[in-house]
């Protein structure tokens, strides 16, 4: 069977969150084991912005709730982390101007924990793929505007298409 999990963004109110662990779907500060080998854990919302959007965390909530959520799925094989903010300094938190304005503790955890994935959002300019040592980070772009990615795990790649009408 298939299974659907969910976070929210920086622009949804906190109360989706809720919303969504109350009915089996939220992956905020949550880890779940889908198979004996596969984990999935995450965070939504985003990094404090200087637009004061409805969901917004410290870099130090963003750090714990990574670690709440990791800490049910470490011993499986394959991890994949779902964050909504992107890592610091990679091509997925890179605005048009050059400037990288990602999560300094997003990248942090993952240079200490090494998942085998990291699929963030949030940059909808930052679109694309990168590595954080053994981590692949993809940021696959706004749905909103068509885009998407295909994550294969035995290529140990992620393919960033977009929906043309």
């Amino acid at each position: 069977g298939r299974r659907a999990l969910a976070l929210a963004g920086n622009m949804d109110y906190p109360e989706v969150d809720a919303y969504l662990k109350s009915q089996g779907l939220g992956l905020h500060g949550e880890g779940v084991v889908l198979a004996e080998n596969l984990g999935i854990f995450g965070v939504g919302a985003s990094a404090p912005t200087p637009f004061h959007t409805p969901n917004e965390l410290s870099e130090e909530e963003i750090y714990a709730l990574l670690e709440q959520g990791y800490r049910n799925i470490k011993n499986t094989l394959l991890k994949i982390m779902v964050c909504h903010t992107p890592p610091l300094n990679t091509a997925c938190d890179k605005l048009p101007n050059g400037m990288h304005v990602g999560s300094g503790k997003v990248r942090e955890f993952i240079e200490k924990y090494q998942p085998d994935y990291c699929l963030c959002g949030h940059i909808h300019e930052g679109v694309g793929v990168d590595k954080i040592g053994a981590t692949v980070v993809a940021n696959p772009g706004a749905f909103l505007e068509g885009y998407y990615g295909i994550l294969d795990t035995e290529k140990k790649q992620v393919e960033l298409k977009q929906i043309i009408n």
